[in-house]
């Protein structure tokens, strides 16, 4: 069973990916281009969630959390961070969900692969600057 401590620490993780997606937000509303609302709902739905598991599990009990609970949060967080950092790509309606997970996986991981181009219609090329922007920022937080 999961431990509240660890789901807590996960919520953290995804606040601060929601907040990390506003650099995307305000390269989308400098250039004026259409993928804003996309950020904008990946945005608030990282922050709802992230803020849901962080007041839902916070404890006022100081837990020693061991070995094991820590694989368990960057097991857990890194998977839900590529769940979440995909939501912008999915939101744009460009790309299906898998292929969104595969560029938020691509991107956390550092691999460098992509689905742009082969597999759909939409080259790198011709992303939005603002989900651009996200694609090399989910490079760099990787």
């Amino acid at each position: 069973m999961i431990r509240p401590q660890i789901l807590h620490i996960i919520g953290i993780l995804l606040i601060m990916l929601g907040f990390s997606m506003s650099f995307s937000l305000g390269w989308s509303i400098y250039y004026a281009e259409s993928d804003f609302i996309s950020i904008l709902q990946a945005l608030i739905t990282t922050i709802i969630s992230g803020s849901f598991l962080f007041f839902t599990f916070k404890s006022n009990n100081k837990v020693e959390l061991s070995t094991r609970d820590g694989f368990a949060i960057v097991t857990l967080g890194w998977l839900a961070m590529v769940i979440f950092s995909a939501l912008p790509f999915y939101f744009s309606g460009t790309l299906s969900y898998t292929n969104s997970f595969f560029e938020a996986m691509s991107g956390m991981t550092t691999t460098g692969a992509t689905v742009l181009g082969q597999y759909t219609t939409l080259n790198v090329e011709d992303m939005p600057h603002g989900l651009l922007f996200w694609r090399s920022f989910t490079q760099f937080i990787g």
